[in-house]
C-alpha cells in the first residue's frame, strides 16, 4: 500500500502562507519565476495519482503544476488542512473552513452537524477513525479517514480572556 501521499501535509484543500522559498537557489529561482513568492498564499487543488506532482493555486490566480519535492522545500505556515493532517499539526480549537465532497457527502455531513464555519473539537484519532464534536453539539461523531480528508479545518484564533485589557487607563 502506498502511504507516501499522506506523509506530507500537501493534500487537496491545504492552504499555507509562504515564508521563504528554501535553500536551493535553482528551485527558488524557478518558483519565483512562476510567481511563487514569499508572502503568497498557496492552495493545493489536487494531487497526481502517484503523488509526485500537485496542482496548486497561488494568490487566487491561475493554477500551476509543481513537484512535491519543490513544495517540501518551502517554508510554509499552514492556515488550513484536511482534518487528517490537521489532527497532528494544529492545536485545538478548530473551525471547519470547507467540505470538499459532492452533494451526497455534504448532506451526510449536514446530518452530523458538520458545517462550514462551525467549530470542531477533536476528541481522539487513529489513522482510520476520528471522533469529533461538531459545533455546540454534546454528542460525539465518528468519521472515517475518507470523510476526514474531505473536511478542511483551520485553527480558531485565541479568544481574548475575560475582557482584561492592557493599556486601558
Amino acid at each position: 500500500m502506498n502511504t507516501k501521499a499522506h506523509e506530507h501535509p500537501f493534500l487537496p484543500g491545504t492552504e499555507c502562507l509562504i515564508g521563504a522559498l528554501g535553500d536551493d537557489p535553482a528551485v527558488s529561482q524557478r518558483l519565483s519565476e512562476m510567481g511563487v513568492l514569499p508572502g503568497s498564499r498557496l492552495q493545493v487543488i489536487r494531487v497526481s495519482p502517484l503523488g509526485g506532482t500537485l496542482e496548486v493555486r497561488v494568490d487566487e490566480s491561475e493554477t500551476l503544476a509543481l513537484r512535491l519535492s519543490d513544495l517540501e522545500q518551502l517554508r510554509c505556515r499552514f492556515t488550513a488542512l484536511p482534518l487528517t493532517a490537521a489532527a497532528a499539526r494544529f492545536t485545538p480549537p478548530l473551525r471547519i473552513r470547507a467540505l470538499l465532497g459532492g452533494r451526497g457527502f455534504r448532506e451526510r455531513m449536514q446530518q452530523k452537524q458538520i458545517l462550514p464555519g462551525q467549530p470542531l473539537r477533536l476528541l481522539e484519532f487513529t489513522p482510520h477513525r476520528f471522533r469529533v464534536i461538531p459545533g455546540s453539539s454534546a454528542e460525539a461523531v465518528e468519521l472515517g479517514a475518507g470523510e476526514a480528508v474531505k473536511i478542511i479545518v483551520e485553527p480558531l484564533p485565541e479568544a481574548p480572556s475575560g475582557g482584561n485589557t492592557e493599556n486601558a487607563e
